[in-house]
Parts: structure tokens; sequence; C-alpha cells
């Protein structure tokens, strides 16, 4: 029975855990920098995968939080409308239905609370952590195939065929499991890859590979730079030579020197087109050499962005499995949690004392059997004030609820089970009178 005062603090509580839940489910990110993350994020992943992704899993602990917070909201009504200062006058039978009782809600609250947690977990960010993940799920995929006979078939031929299990996360995990081991494992895992640890082999080898050829195509550009350098050089000393040359030819050819210098010209000029000439050859193997290796090092840049692109792929599948998964786990634990509750409370309730019982009290005087009696109230009386005129004056049908046997004239303590007067009633003495078996 819930008495004002206690109904009140319920009230008060309520509503103090509402105000706290509206909070809890308001601490998300202000919409300003929800934007800036998600202009960040679009800017990192282009495809926008994993920031759908990440969206999914907000939602999910977004109705987490709510469902949690009307879980603590029915459980306080429960609770807080009930007197606990009244625990002391349990005794008996009823402190093992009590204790039970409050177990049963204590495991419940803890499992919401569990179930919520599960929700924030972090997920996969790495193709190994997802092989490791799937380790088990694989060899029941695999179990399963072998079992039906049909190992060249990884998806097998129908819904109806795929292994289950009754674990929620398991159970989203084997169907991961079943889209990467079957018909249709290269659309994600990429040209050529058989599983996941084919597609780390790969993006490993593809790194590698691509590191070499940067480092040689740096190497390859350096000495191309340097071969541009001398050819350069080898050119510019031509052209000085030649305008030298041009200048001699000018002058009187009557001069001594004119012929000498004309000859050590030639001969320079010689020289240097020679160098420029093999300068310019090495110029051109070396050209050659470089877009070669930049030609390599694109094709492989190429196939390590396709093989990374379906790596990205294979992560935000399995983070929307996992979450479908813990979520479906989530509410697994909050519905039982929720049950354990209404357990707990109904047997707390139900064992619990309302306020000012006692001994004399009508509930301890349900809980004694009832002895058949025939009272008459006296006209003329105060308890006659209380009851219809028909009731008063006539003999009507009684159980004594009081464990001692009144006196014939009261005071004493009666339900009247007459159809026409039914009630509880308390007669003083002199007031009436009461036959029943022990004083017949």
């Amino acid at each position: 029975m819930t008495t004002p005062a206690g109904g009140a603090a319920a009230l008060k509580a309520t509503s103090e855990l509402l105000r706290a839940a509206r909070e809890l489910v308001g601490n998300a990110a202000p919409e300003g920098k929800a934007n800036g993350s998600a202009a960040e994020s679009q800017m990192l992943d282009p495809g926008g995968l994993l920031s759908q992704a990440r969206q999914a899993k907000h939602s999910y602990q977004a109705t987490s939080r709510w469902i949690l917070a009307a879980f603590a909201v029915v459980g306080l009504v429960l609770f807080g409308s009930l007197p606990f200062a009244n625990i002391g006058k349990i005794t008996g039978a009823d402190l093992w239905l009590m204790g039970v009782g409050l177990v049963c809600a204590a495991a419940g609250i803890v499992l919401a609370i569990w179930a919520v947690s599960i929700v924030a977990e972090p997920l996969d960010a790495s193709l190994g952590a997802l092989e490791q993940r799937l380790g088990p799920a694989m060899k029941v995929v695999k179990d399963a195939k072998e079992k039906r006979g049909d190992a060249g078939d990884a998806a097998g031929a129908g819904g109806d065929q795929l292994p289950t299990s009754w674990r929620p996360r398991r159970r989203a995990e084997i169907q991961l499991a079943t889209m990467l081991d079957g018909k249709e494992k290269e659309a994600h895992l990429g040209p050529g890859m058989a599983s996941v640890s084919a597609l780390i082999k790969e993006l490993g080898e593809l790194e590698r590979e691509r590191l070499d050829q940067a480092t040689a195509a740096a190497r390859r550009g350096e000495a191309l730079r340097a071969g541009d350098a001398a050819v350069s050089a080898h050119l510019t000393t031509l052209e000085e030579l030649r305008r030298q040359a041009d200048d001699v030819g000018g002058l009187d050819d009557r001069s001594p020197n004119k012929q000498r210098l004309t000859d050590d010209l030639n001969r320079r000029i010689q020289q240097e087109s020679e160098a420029y000439a093999a300068a310019a050859g090495v110029r051109a193997e070396q050209a050659r050499r470089y877009a070669a290796t930049d030609s390599a090092l694109a094709a492989t840049q190429t196939r390590l962005d396709t093989y990374l692109a379906h790596r990205e792929m294979v992560l935000v599948q399995s983070a929307m499995m996992q979450m479908r998964g813990t979520f479906g786990l989530a509410r697994f634990l909050m519905i039982s949690g929720a049950a354990l509750t209404l357990v707990g409370g109904t047997l707390y309730a139900y064992v619990l004392p309302t306020e000012g019982s006692g001994d004399g009290s009508a509930q301890s005087a349900e809980r004694q059997p009832g002895t058949a009696a025939e009272i008459t109230v006296n006209k003329d009386t105060d308890i006659a004030g209380q009851l219809p005129p028909s009731c008063v004056g006539r003999a009507l049908k009684a159980l004594r609820i009081d464990a001692k046997v009144p006196p014939p004239n009261g005071p004493f303590e009666v339900v009247v089970i007459d159809p026409a007067c039914p009630g509880t009633l308390s007669v003083p003495k002199d007031q009436g009178s009461i036959v029943s078996p022990a004083t017949s």
C-alpha cells in the first residue's frame, strides 16, 4: 500500500530521474561540432562509408540511452512508491522472499547498465583484429559447408542452410563470415582475394613494393636532374665557344694569332660537342629508367588503392554487423533486466508491510484464520450511526478476526459478510453483541 508521503516522494524522485535522463541523452556533441567532425570525416573518407558507420553507432548509443532512461524511470516508480522504512517489520519466510526480490531487482539494473556499456565498445579498426574475431565464425561456416558436401559453394544454396547461433553477436559474425567466404567474396575482398588473410598479405606486399619503387624513383629522379644539369652546362660552354669562334673569325686575316686561336677553338668545340652528346645520351637513358620506374609506381599505387578501398569496405561491413549483433545482445540484456526488476519488485511489494501496520492491523488480521460469528449492533449507539438503518438491531453474519475470544457485549472487531452490510466493523463495549462458536 502506498502512503501519501511515499507517493509524494516517489513523484519527486521520478521527476528528478526524468531530468537526469534528459541530461544524459542530451550529452550529444553540439551541432556545430558535429558538422565540423562530419566535414573532417569526409576529407579523410571520400566514400563516406566510415561516416555512415559512425552515424549508425551514434544512433545505436542514443537509442540505448533512451531505453536505459525509460527503464530507470519504471524501476524508480516501482521501488520509490514502496516504504523502505517498513523492512524491519518483515519476519519469517518473508525475509527470504524480500532478499530474492532485491537480488533480482539489483541483477536487472546491472544487466541494463551492462547493456548500455557494451553499445559504447570500440569497433574493429584493422583487418588483423577482424580476422581474429571472425576465427570461430569462419570455422562454423566451413564446418557447415563440409557437412553439406559442397565445399566449392561457400555461400550455400539458400539462406535457410546458413549456420545460425542463439547469441546475437555470434549470429552477426557468422553472417559476415558467410559473405566474406561466399561466391561474391572477391566483390568484398578484392580481385583474386580468397580470405581476409590473403587481403592482409596482398596489402603488405603492395606497400613494400610501392616503397621500393618510390625509393628507386626518387634516386633516378635525382640522377635525371644531375644529367639535366650536365647537359645544360655542356650546352652553355659550347655556345660560348662558338661565340668566341665567331669573334676570332672577325679578326684581320693578317693577324698572326688568328690561325692559332681558330685551331684551338675548333678543337675545344669538337671536344665539348662530344661531351655534350655523351651527357645527352646518359640523360636520355636516365629519363627512360625514371619513366619506367614512375610507370611501375603508378601501377602499384593503383592496385594498392583498389585493395585499400576493399579493406575499407570490409571494415565498414564488419562495423555494421558488429553493431547489429551488439545491439541485439543489448536488447536481450535490457529485456532480461526489465523482467528481473519486475519480478524483484513484485516479490518485494508482496512481502513489504504497509506503514502503520502492526499486530492488530488489517493486514495482520487478514493473515489469521477468521472465525464464524453472528453480531448485532444496538440501536441509538455511536457505531449504529455508521451503518445503514437496515443493518442495525438485527443479526448479521460475520467473521471474527480477533485472536482472543471477545466478551459477548464487546468490544470486538469483525468482518461483516452479510451481503447488505459488508465491511470491517469495530464495535465498542455495550454497543453490540457477538455470538461465536467459542462463546456459544
